[in-house]
Formats: C-alpha cells, sequence, structure tokens
C-alpha cells in the first residue's frame, strides 16, 4: 500500500472495506496478502470472529512486525490471525491445504509499506501469480479485492498487469469491477473487485 494523502485513496480502501464488510460473516476463512502493517489483517479479523482466521502475508520482516504489534494493542487473540513472512505468491505452500477453495475473501492491498523503503514494492509477476492462486482457493462466491496504486515507480505497471487479468476471466469463473476516481491530476488508486461464481 501506498501512503500518498490523496482523496483517492480516501476511495479506494473503504470501498475495498465496504464490500468485505458487506460480504463476510464470523467463521469465515480469508487471507490478506499483503499484510503491511496490519490493518486489513485487523479489519478482517473482527469482521469473521468468533471462529474465523486470517492468513496474513508480507514478505517484509518489518511488517509482520509491525502488524503483530497492531493486532495485540487491538486484543486479536494470535490464533485468529497467522502471519508469514514470505511473498504472497507462495501463500499456498503456507495455508492448510484443507481450506483450498474454502477462503470466503481474500485482498490484495498493493504497493510498499507505509513509512518503509518505498522501493520495496509489489511486483507484476508475483502478484499475477497470487491472484491466480487465491481465485482458485476462493470458495463459490467468495471475493477478491485489490487495490491497485499506479502513481508509484512500478505502480502503473502492475496495475495495468492486473487489471488485463482480471478483463481476460472468463463469466462463467469470475465477475469482475473496477472503482477508480476520474478527476484527478495524478494517476489514480483504483480498486478491482473479482467474485467467484
Amino acid at each position: 500500500m501506498t501512503d500518498l494523502p490523496t482523496a483517492s485513496i480516501l476511495l479506494a480502501i473503504p470501498f475495498a472495506h465496504a464490500v468485505l464488510r458487506d460480504h463476510l460473516a464470523p467463521g469465515d476463512l480469508t487471507l490478506d496478502a499483503t499484510a503491511g502493517n496490519g490493518h486489513d489483517s485487523l479489519f478482517l479479523a473482527s469482521l469473521t470472529s468468533p471462529g474465523g482466521r486470517v492468513f496474513a502475508c508480507d514478505i517484509q520482516p518489518a511488517a509482520i512486525t509491525s502488524a503483530r504489534t497492531l493486532l495485540h494493542q487491538h486484543g486479536v487473540p494470535p490464533e485468529s490471525v497467522h502471519l508469514f513472512c514470505a511473498s504472497h505468491d507462495t501463500f499456498p505452500a503456507l495455508l492448510p491445504p484443507s481450506i483450498r477453495g474454502h477462503l470466503a475473501a481474500a485482498i490484495f492491498n498493493l504497493g510498499y509499506l507505509p513509512g518503509s523503503d518505498k522501493s520495496c514494492v509489489t511486483s507484476p509477476n508475483s502478484t499475477l501469480a497470487a491472484i491466480s492462486s487465491a481465485l482458485d482457493w476462493l470458495r463459490p462466491g467468495g471475493l477478491l479485492v485489490a487495490v491497485l496504486y499506479p502513481g508509484h515507480p512500478g505502480g502503473l505497471e502492475e496495475s495495468t498487469a492486473v487489471r488485463a487479468l482480471a478483463s481476460s476471466l472468463p463469466r462463467h469463473s469470475a465477475h469482475a469491477v473496477e472503482l477508480k476516481a476520474l478527476n484527478t491530476a495524478t494517476p489514480a488508486p483504483s480498486t478491482i473487485v473479482i467474485r467467484k461464481p
């Protein structure tokens, strides 16, 4: 995720959360593919407890530490959120095989870790692989939400690649929509939502 203070970001993330809020229920299984500072993991945990589980990945140790601290501060039981210091495209090797096809939702908040090294960013190859895997791990009716940030170096390439992947999905296997601010002077973040029928 980027930390640019623009109105379009204020649109993209609340929209992503609103979609998930209307979709998730206690006991659901979810994936936070880009844990960052833990805000999405905390949000998912609040919607799926009691009884739910959040599986969260981030390649940066600082992100995992920050996420663990935030979750602890909010009293989230450690068994509710499973944190993995790993690239998001490796999540299929980390999660219990028994939950494949049972994830209620997955969120990808792409870009870089706010307040950290902006040169460490998500990249098209690993992101496309992770999204493709996440779609396979969703249950029928499951949602994948991806917040895209084209404004940082490499962000436009990644956003374009994710948009192309979503656009290419056959209608019988997925329904994809995008929300994007149009009247901005800089490249606006957008939110893609993919629903598995």
